[in-house]
C-alpha cells in the first residue's frame, strides 16, 4: 500500500521503509566503521533503548550474545565488525510484514571469510592450549579436543573461503516517524546436533533463580 503526501508525490510503501532499515544494517556490516556505530544506532535503534539482540551462540537473556537493551546491542555489533566475516542479508527479498506500527521480517543471509589453512590450525590450536589448562574434567577435554580437530580437517578440505548460510528475523516499531529495530536475531540452521547442549540442568535452573527469572 502506497501513502499520497502533502504535495501529491506518492510515498514509498512502509514495507519498503522498513527495507531501508535492513538496507542501513546492511551498509553498516560491510563497512565496518567502528566510527559510526553511534550514527547507526541513531539511525535504526530506539532512543528509549529498549531492544534486544539473539547472537548465533546467544543462550540466556542478559549475557554477552544476548543483550537487552541498546548499549549492549552496539558493543555486540562492534564485536561482530572486529571478528566477523562479510555478512549479506538478502535485502531486495526479505520478506516484511506491516500491522499498524509495528513490522516483522525475515531474510536468508550468509558471512562469509577467508581463512588459510595456516590460520585456522593456529586458531584451533590456541584453543586447545587454554582447553588444556581450563578446569574442564579430563575425559571431557580429550573429547573436545577430538571432535574439535575432526570439524577443523572437515573444514580445511573445502577451502579456504568460508561461507556460512545464516537466517535473519526482526522486529522494527515505527517510532517518530522512523522505523528502529526492536529485535533481531541472527542464526545458523544446521542438520546436525546443535553446537550448544545443556548437560547440567540443575547448574542452569540455578543461575537462572539466581538472576530472578
Amino acid at each position: 500500500m502506497t501513502r499520497t503526501t502533502k504535495n501529491g508525490k506518492r510515498s514509498a510503501s512502509e514495507p519498503e521503509e522498513v527495507r531501508k532499515a535492513l538496507q542501513v544494517l546492511q551498509d553498516a556490516y560491510l563497512k565496518r566503521n567502528a566510527n559510526r556505530i553511534d550514527y547507526v544506532a541513531k539511525e535504526i535503534f530506539p532512543k528509549d533503548g529498549q531492544m534486544s539482540i539473539i547472537g548465533t551462540s546467544g543462550i540466556l537473556p542478559g549475557k554477552e550474545e544476548w543483550p537487552l537493551e541498546v548499549k549492549g546491542a552496539q558493543e555486540m555489533v562492534l564485536s561482530d565488525w572486529r571478528s566477523w566475516g562479510d555478512v549479506y542479508f538478502n535485502v531486495a527479498g526479505a520478506s516484511i510484514k506491516v500491522a499498524d506500527q509495528v513490522a516483522w521480517l525475515e531474510s536468508s543471509a550468509f558471512v562469509e571469510k577467508v581463512l588459510p589453512a595456516e590460520q585456522v590450525c593456529e586458531n584451533h590450536l590456541k584453543y586447545i592450549r587454554t582447553l588444556i589448562d581450563g578446569s574442564m574434567p579430563a575425559p571431557e577435554k580429550v573429547a573436545e579436543i577430538a571432535r574439535g580437530a575432526s570439524n577443523v580437517v572437515q573444514e580445511m578440505i573445502k577451502g579456504d573461503r568460508y561461507i556460512w548460510p545464516m537466517r535473519f528475523t526482526a522486529v522494527l516499531q515505527k517510532v517518530d516517524g522512523k522505523w528502529v529495530f526492536r529485535q533481531m536475531h541472527f542464526s545458523f540452521p544446521t542438520t546436525r546436533f546443535p553446537d550448544e547442549r545443556l548437560a547440567n540442568m540443575e547448574e542452569v535452573e540455578r543461575e537462572e533463580e539466581a538472576e530472578g527469572r
